[in-house]
Formats: C-alpha cells, sequence, structure tokens
C-alpha cells in the first residue's frame, strides 16, 4: 500500500459562562468569560483521543463566542400610554472553543479503508455544521392572545413550534441539534 497523510479538523466547543453580578429592574451585569471547568474537560478528552489515535496538531484556531445584554428604557406618551423611547447594552465575548487541525502518516492511502474513512468523516462533519445551525437558530418570543377578551400569553417560538418558557424552548432546540449529530443516516 501506499503512504500518505490523513487530515481531520476536531471542533472543541467548551461554551461561555456568564457571571451574573447584579441586576435592578432594567439590567443585568456581570463579566463573560470561557467555561474553564468544561474546557479543562473537554482538552483532556480530546488529547486523550489525540495521542491514541496517533495524530499530530499542525494548527489552532481559536473559536470566540459573544455575548450581549440590552434593555429598553420606557418613554411615557399621554396618559396611559407607554412606548419604548430608546435603550443602552454592551456586548462581550470570549474563546468558547478550539479548532484543532490534525493529521496523521497512513499506510493505505488510496485504498478502499481510506476512502471509507474520509466519506465518513465528511458525513460526520455535515452532520456538526447542520447541527451547529440548529444551536443559533433563533428562538422568537411573541405575545399570543388566545381569546378576543383574554390578555395576551408569551409564547416562545423554536421551529415554528410554541414553547411556554424559554428554558423549555432552548431545550428543544438543543434536543433537535443531538439528534442530528447523532444521526448516522444523515
Amino acid at each position: 500500500m501506499a503512504k500518505g497523510f490523513e487530515t481531520r479538523i476536531l471542533v472543541i466547543r467548551w461554551g461561555i459562562w456568564v457571571n451574573q453580578a447584579g441586576e435592578d429592574d432594567r439590567a443585568v451585569w456581570g463579566n463573560t468569560t470561557q467555561d474553564n471547568v468544561s474546557m479543562y474537560q473537554k482538552m483532556a478528552e480530546s488529547l486523550m483521543w489525540i495521542n491514541t489515535g496517533g495524530w499530530e496538531v499542525v494548527a489552532s484556531i481559536p473559536l470566540d463566542q459573544g455575548a450581549y445584554y440590552g434593555t429598553g428604557l420606557p418613554n411615557s406618551h399621554g396618559m396611559g400610554q407607554r412606548t419604548w423611547g430608546g435603550g443602552y447594552g454592551y456586548g462581550s465575548s470570549a474563546t468558547a472553543g478550539s479548532a484543532l487541525v490534525l493529521k496523521r502518516e497512513i499506510d493505505d492511502a488510496g485504498s478502499v479503508a481510506s476512502f471509507d474513512r474520509a466519506t465518513s468523516y465528511a458525513a460526520e462533519l455535515e452532520r456538526s455544521a447542520k447541527a451547529w445551525q440548529i444551536r443559533y437558530t433563533s428562538i422568537e418570543k411573541r405575545s399570543v392572545k388566545k381569546g378576543m377578551f383574554s390578555s395576551s400569553d408569551e409564547e416562545y417560538f423554536f421551529d415554528g413550534k410554541g414553547y411556554p418558557s424559554l428554558a423549555a424552548a432552548e431545550t428543544a432546540r438543543a434536543e433537535a441539534a443531538r439528534q442530528v449529530e447523532e444521526d448516522s443516516t444523515a
């Protein structure tokens, strides 16, 4: 068999951690940093996989993630009317992962086994990209009126379906992403 190289991109995501330091009736503040506990755990798992597979790290690309906070300021216009008249906010970012470019020497370059590994890896990358896209699909907050004389209820919508809370919509979104990642037929 022919000698050659096999390459792979290993994406490690540990996310960011928002430390909510304070809040009042108009705003929330704090600081944003990488989730160190998750980072160390995922780096250790990845290094074990890299070493046992005979991979060499060729490059490391940091992945940043941002967080933002904003608030609207009430602006009263006449009796009983209240509209939003501006606002303020801030944003920040932190390193939330790393993309590692890996390579290893192989003895079966051009073989069916090498082709099968490359095909399987390409499918894995495609599933990962789809799952990442789902993770960042927006969740829309809507006021839903249940009847002519009833008050409006807030619902959170993801993928066309309403959820009673933001946490429920985020859970549904995370589950949809996980299913795509695990689906070997995708």
